[in-house]
């Protein structure tokens, strides 16, 4: 695991040029670091979050991705050369990752989409999805949980377009982490 978070870090692309089997990178607010193509195909989980330089040429090559953190993160607005081996993302506030950037993820587990209204469906992982936090100004709605019947934690306070448990009978059996307001 290789921590170079914050912008007061000395870690910039040239010091990773040689580095090609980094599995965790942790570059969160971290402007220098623009890419992950030396160590694309041994990383696992990438937090690119906030001030981050990585955008969506710098991840381009990863194939592998388990878990990404985008939060706040307007640069990257695409999964799909991961697509198949993301399972956690978090696209939380003012992150790039829309519906046309995760459609082919069709193997996500948990996702943390409070306060990104670009995000509006679930539907491509729904047979998947056990973990999902929708608060607050997040675009998914009911529609957008249609087929979800494997949730087990569902955070859905201050989200109005979130107004049914119909979809969720799944999550009423087995759980009462629900939380609405």
């Amino acid at each position: 695991m290789l921590d170079a978070s914050t912008s007061v870090c000395g870690i910039n692309d040239d010091g990773l040029k040689l580095c090609t089997s980094i599995t965790e990178l942790n570059a969160m607010n971290n402007h220098k670091i623009t890419t992950c193509a030396p160590f694309a195909r041994s990383l696992k989980i990438l937090n690119a979050s906030g001030t981050c330089g990585i955008d969506d040429l710098g991840i381009s090559s990863c194939t592998s991705i388990v878990e990404l953190y985008a939060a706040q993160n307007h640069k990257i607005t695409t999964c799909v050369s991961f697509a198949r081996s993301l399972i956690k993302l978090n696209a939380v506030g003012n992150c790039g990752i829309d519906d046309n950037g995760i459609k082919l993820c069709i193997f996500i587990t948990a996702l943390y989409a409070a306060n990104n209204p670009k995000i509006t469906t679930c539907v491509p992982f729904a047979r998947t999805l056990i973990h999902l936090d929708a608060r607050g100004t997040c675009g998914i709605s009911d529609i957008g949980l249609i087929k979800c019947n494997m949730i087990k934690a569902l955070f859905a306070d201050g989200n109005q377009k979130i107004t049914s448990y119909k979809n969720l009978l799944n999550f009423y059996k087995q759980s009462k982490a629900i939380k609405f307001a």
